[in-house]
């Protein structure tokens, strides 16, 4: 029985500390480890946008799409995706989405391909809800001005699945959050993604894009397909941006290093490896080993994207693969040919928390008091309230862990349910007083509503704070009860010995407080060493007063401490008359009692 009831003391003090299991690391690890997520297949989300016609004899013999442009409207194509997302038994309603465009140089590839499927799948594994998509491939590989129309129609198709997923986010089909759209893609999908970033203006189009003789217009970067406007809910029927709130390239490149602007950019990270054989590394033409039968226009990858974006303090994470300290992968940066090499998943996901998902930092407001009185020992904590600069959006909830003490406040001590705010900002705790408790201390998680928390680490601690119980000095020694006189000035007396400090921590010096209960005869006061001077006042009315004292620790005041101070007023005399003795005579005689008084009552001698 004893077992038992020790047993059931432990539980109910773990409740006490700890009302629900903290939520995992959403995107930076694998929440969802044994998920295989199953693709929803062939969703349409561009359908009868103009293509070029392609060298039907080329492609049978190679399968590459080499495009005659000026046959540009001549044919329509429909472009598909597949999305893949979490277990069903993810409840998040604002989930993040990552949009990966397959590589193939624009005149080969589709979504099918296995390195697009995997990390669809990964990904979904951490919590994003993904997708891989189509878009329209057929190049003029010899001609430097017309292949750009090529990487363009890419760069249109891609911001068409982002608006897709934007207009659809309403819905509890994807349940996606339409500000947290990420685009990335490898090779050719690599160009898709960081030009949707960079490349964000009309006037920054290549001026091939534009019509030219024989050439059509390709229209504005949210021109082609559909999903232009919102169908529904309190903005129905404004227009949809294409643009994605981030991306990662694996092997792309950028045409114009001039589109990086600064900080007001998108967040985007590279990966790319330095001997890359395809897109190069730095600056050059793709596909060396084929410069005597192509013409392409110079393009810069991941290494002079980093310097440029550094250069401009534009947001962005650099992974280069060139010996320092990741070995070079070739081309296949992400992909070694059958599976996803496993440093992707991780640094995608933790690039997504940095630049973009990760809650806004808060501190305790007001600072609160790290000495807790053992009088005292329920207090009140606060976070500040800010707006993340990444997602625009306060924190959502918080996750409390108290140790050496209990939460008071809670909106509801049951499982973790975001939706219903849990957690608020400010909490009561009342703290344990034993002295068997040696750690008292809050730790405070904030989330954010896509259920990102504050990782612990060195450069990004949770907020913590530790607490230090302090006892108020107790009664010692009582003090002795003074007498005192009107007219005989004042009097001082030792508090010191009628206070101990208890306290095991490092006492700071005790100060002292004294009333009296009568100022209109007693004046207090005293020194910060502990003597009280005793005053009376000459125009009182004497009798008996009471003065308190409390001695104060580090803020922890003492109980109230008394003693008595009896005010003697002097007798009050009438006059004597005066009194004629005769030398030689009989003694005189004289009774004086009659002629004094004493105003308290007391017996009096004389002298």
């Amino acid at each position: 029985m004893k077992k038992i009831l020790l047993f059931l003391i432990t539980c109910l003090a773990c409740v006490s500390t700890l009302y629900a299991q903290a939520p995992p690391e959403r995107y930076t690890t694998e929440i969802f480890p044994t998920h295989n997520a199953t693709a929803s297949p062939n969703i349409p989300f561009s359908t009868n946008i103009p293509q070029v016609e392609v060298d039907a004899v080329v492609l049978f013999f190679s399968g590459l799409s080499l495009a005659y442009e000026n046959t540009y409207g001549n044919v329509t194509k429909t472009l598909q995706m597949n999305i893949y997302q979490p277990p069903t038994t993810d409840t998040l309603t604002k989930r993040p989405v990552i949009i990966f465009a397959f590589g193939g140089g624009f005149v080969q590839g589709d979504r099918q391909m296995a390195d697009m499927i995997q990390l669809c799948k990964l990904y979904a594994k951490r919590g994003f809800v993904t997708a891989t998509i189509d878009y329209r491939i057929g190049m003029d590989i010899g001609d430097s001005s017309k292949s750009k129309r090529a990487v363009y129609r890419g760069i249109q198709d891609g911001r068409s699945a982002v608006r897709f997923f934007r207009q659809h986010a309403n819905t509890i089909t994807y349940k996606v959050d339409p500000n947290q759209i990420f685009i990335a893609g490898h090779s050719a999908g690599g160009f898709v993604a960081m030009h949707n970033l960079y490349l964000d203006t009309d006037a920054e189009r290549p001026s091939s894009t534009r019509a030219n003789p024989g050439l059509a217009d390709l229209g504005t970067l949210d021109a082609i397909g559909n999903n232009k406007t919102q169908t529904s809910g309190p903005n129905n029927g404004a227009l949809i941006s294409g643009k994605a709130n981030g991306g990662l390239s694996f092997a792309g490149a950028l045409g114009d290093l001039n589109y990086i602007s600064g900080i007001n950019d998108a967040p985007a990270a590279y990966f790319h490896s330095s001997n890359d054989a395809t897109i190069p590394y730095n600056t050059g033409e793709p596909f060396q080993a084929l410069s005597a039968i192509v013409n392409l226009p110079n393009v810069n990858g991941g290494n002079q994207m980093a310097i440029k974006a550094l250069a401009l303090g534009a947001p962005y994470k650099f992974h280069p693969y060139n010996g320092t300290p990741d070995a070079p992968r070739g081309h296949g940066v992400h992909f070694d040919g059958t599976n996803i090499y496993a440093d992707i998943p991780i640094k995608g996901g933790q690039f997504t928390y940095d630049l973009r998902l990760k809650p806004a930092k808060q501190v305790f407001l007001p600072a609160p008091n790290p000495i807790i009185c053992d009088q005292n020992l329920t207090q009140t904590y606060s976070l500040d309230d800010p707006i993340s600069p990444f997602t625009g959006q306060k924190n959502f909830f918080y996750y409390w862990v108290i140790q050496g003490g209990t939460i008071n406040t809670l909106d509801s001590p049951t499982a973790y349910n975001p939706l219903a705010r849990q957690y608020s900002r400010t909490i009561s705790v009342t703290w344990d007083a034993s002295p068997a408790v040696t750690t008292r201390r809050i730790t405070v998680t904030p989330y954010q509503r896509n259920m990102t928390k504050q990782i612990i680490t060195l450069l990004e601690p949770v907020i913590m704070q530790d607490f230090t119980l302090n006892n108020a000095p107790v009664a010692a020694t009582a003090v002795p009860t003074q007498n005192i006189q009107i007219g005989g000035g004042a009097q001082t007396v030792n508090i010191t010995t009628a206070f101990t400090d208890v306290n095991t921590i490092p006492a700071n010096p005790i100060t002292y407080t004294a009333t009296s209960s009568n100022t209109a005869n007693l004046t207090v006061s005293v020194s910060p060493t502990g003597i009280v001077t005793l005053t009376p006042l000459t125009t009182g009315t004497g009798g008996t007063i009471t003065v308190t004292l409390t001695a104060i620790d580090r803020g922890c005041a003492s109980l109230p401490v008394t003693f008595v101070v009896n005010i003697n007023r002097p007798p009050v005399a009438t006059v004597i008359p005066n009194q004629t003795l005769q030398i030689g005579g009989a003694n005189g005689t004289l009774n004086i009692a009659s002629n004094f008084s004493d105003p308290d009552g007391n017996t009096l001698t004389f002298t």
